[in-house]
């Protein structure tokens, strides 16, 4: 009895053992480890790197179905990154491949690739190797989910464009001969009397060139009227804001007058005219007649002071005060806060692969493409010294 009894425990007990062993076998494929979370320079997806050895980093997950063994930690790693999401997809890493790397280091994996150029993408995944708390190896993870980041423009040779701005006003910025002038008295720019003055220039059209447009931009502190040939063509109430006016029709070959009442309103103050008359031919360069000394300058009005021919030898000449930007008509104190609006239109013929935008701003900007903002990023370029470094 006893051995009969014997002989059935160890039986019993095999037969524990192996469905022990039967259930205990699909645990190791029930439970797998995750890559997840891939970050390139601490960022998801990040464009326009500036790091020529950007540092990688990745999170293990576990995914359990039922029990199994917990507590897995990485053992090794393997980093693939390819130029096209193709090669990618075949486990081709063109431009890196780490190999198997005996390493529980997940985070500031520094790439070390082929060397990285301008504009480049780079596409890239990971798979590691764990394990199990009690040492026991496991085969290696799946391939996580493909990542990607991209490389700016590395090389002050890369950047093509040129910086521009909303010239305020107008484009007077761009003639660098333009002023602001009046009437020679004390010192305008400061204190000027609460009056009216009056400004002239003749101008002569060369001979034999048609007129393709003219346009006048001029603005004052504080308010103004123009006259082109006696006819009145515009006015204007703050020179935050220029006044612009086509005056194609009213100019003519041969000889031609500008004359301006501009009035300092609102008791002494800072007191100026800034302004251009910009005419194009149909061949040739374009004649532009800024606001300087050439002007002449009155401090009372005479009859017919306005027209054509009217005789302003006995006027005094315009007194220039300085340059477009200067204090107080500069666009310091709150003026950069104003929101200032970019466009550019252009055409594409061919079927669109890939488009990137390079965008610096020394200001806050959002960027839009045919009507939608590119991403839900605010207040970018991120702050720094602009006299040490543009991001």
């Amino acid at each position: 009895m006893k051995h009969a009894y014997m002989r059935n425990t160890q039986m019993n007990r095999l037969r524990y053992f192996t469905l022990a062993a039967l259930l205990l076998a699909p645990l190791a494929s029930l439970h797998a480890i995750d890559v997840a979370n891939l970050r390139c320079e601490y960022l998801n997806n990040p464009l326009g790197i500036d790091v020529a050895k950007p540092c990688l980093s990745w999170v293990l997950e576990e995914r359990i179905q039922g029990t199994g063994a917990r507590g897995q930690r990485q053992a090794a790693y393997q980093v693939l990154v390819a130029s096209t999401p193709g090669l990618l997809a075949k486990d081709q890493g063109d431009l890196w491949d780490s190999g198997k790397v005996a390493s529980d280091q997940s985070i500031q994996v520094e790439y070390a690739g082929k060397p990285l150029e301008s504009r480049m993408q780079c596409h890239w995944k990971v798979r590691v190797w764990t394990l199990t708390s009690d040492l026991r190896p496991l085969t290696s993870s799946s391939w996580s989910k493909p990542a990607l980041w991209s490389m700016g423009l590395l090389k002050p040779g890369d950047w093509q464009a040129k910086w521009i701005e909303q010239q305020k006003p107008g484009v007077f910025a761009a003639v660098k001969s333009v002023n602001w002038i009046w009437f020679p008295e004390g010192d305008p720019a400061v204190s000027a009397p609460a009056e009216a003055r009056y400004f002239r220039r003749v101008v002569t059209l060369p001979d034999g060139r048609k007129i393709a447009r003219a346009v006048c931009q001029i603005t004052v502190d504080n308010s103004l009227e123009v006259f082109i040939n006696g006819n009145k063509a515009v006015e204007g109430k703050d020179w935050a804001t220029p006044a612009e006016l086509d005056v194609t029709g009213l100019m003519k070959s041969g000889t031609n007058s500008i004359a301006v009442m501009a009035v300092n309103s609102g008791g002494p103050g800072p007191a100026g005219l800034l302004g251009l008359l910009r005419v194009e031919f149909t061949q040739g360069e374009p004649l532009v007649i800024p606001t300087d000394g050439q002007w002449k300058a009155a401090k009372e009005r005479k009859d017919g002071w306005e027209r054509e021919g009217f005789d302003d030898s006995s006027w005094a000449g315009a007194k220039v005060l300085g340059p477009y930007g200067m204090v107080p008509w500069d666009t310091g104190g709150s003026e950069p806060w104003v929101p200032r609006y970019l466009r550019r239109e252009f055409g594409v013929t061919k079927p669109v692969v890939r488009s990137t935008a390079y965008v610096f701003g020394q200001c806050y900007f959002d960027l839009f493409m045919n009507g939608q903002k590119v991403s839900d990023d605010v207040m970018n370029p991120a702050l720094s010294d602009h006299t040490k470094a543009l991001l």
